[in-house]
């Protein structure tokens, strides 16, 4: 995905930075960075299609 190419790209492998923060920090074996991240783009997507499907009933569902 974007996100996690431009994790390991761009902001230099950041996502397992995070994991050994957690792991060491707070003693939990999972990345909740990067869980946060998924559960965004999931909430936007959802989103997203609310969206699609409302416009699609106001204009009468015949894609105008």
């Amino acid at each position: 995905s974007v996100v996690r190419k431009r994790m390991a790209g761009v902001l230099g492998g950041v996502s397992s930075a995070a994991l050994y923060h957690f792991r060491k920090r707070w003693k939990i074996d999972n990345n909740l960075y990067e869980e946060s991240i998924k559960y965004n783009i999931r909430q936007m997507k959802e989103t997203v299609m609310e969206s699609l499907l409302q416009l699609s009933i106001i204009s009468g569902g015949n894609g105008k």
